[in-house]
């Protein structure tokens, strides 16, 4: 009976992910970490999953891996304003203007759009007054 609940749980997209999500705010990235790359090898493409594996990553200082769950996020939902607010963060922080306008190509989104309103630059306007 245990061993058929533990490979149920083992199998679980919900139990890795609620457990991953506990350890994280409870700041045991250690345990967190295990919980959520089993979630993500259950559901590899799910945003919500690799977003907080992204948490994970940031708090244990892999940032390569970290960066890699936003920009698989980016590449599946364009809409996962968390994703892009993260990227934008970071790249902000690295100086890396370059990446942050080529992020902005990737959406459509007004609501994701409206995070790079301190990159984008109107036209100017002619006033003739006489």
């Amino acid at each position: 009976m245990k061993i058929s609940i533990d490979t149920t749980n083992r199998n679980s997209l919900e139990y890795q992910f609620q457990k991953g999500t506990t350890a994280l705010a409870e700041r045991n990235y250690e345990k967190a970490i295990v919980f959520l790359e089993q979630a993500n090898k259950i559901a590899p493409q799910n945003c919500d999953v690799l977003f907080s594996l992204s948490e994970v990553y940031l708090k244990l200082g892999k940032e390569n891996q970290q960066i890699d769950c936003l920009k698989q996020i980016v590449e599946l939902d364009s809409s996962y304003t968390k994703a892009y607010d993260a990227l934008i963060s970071y790249y902000e922080e690295k100086n890396d203007t370059n990446s942050v306008l080529e992020l902005m190509k990737t959406t459509q989104n007004t609501q994701v759009l409206s995070l790079f309103k301190d990159y984008v630059v109107e036209m100017p306007s002619i006033n003739q007054q006489q």
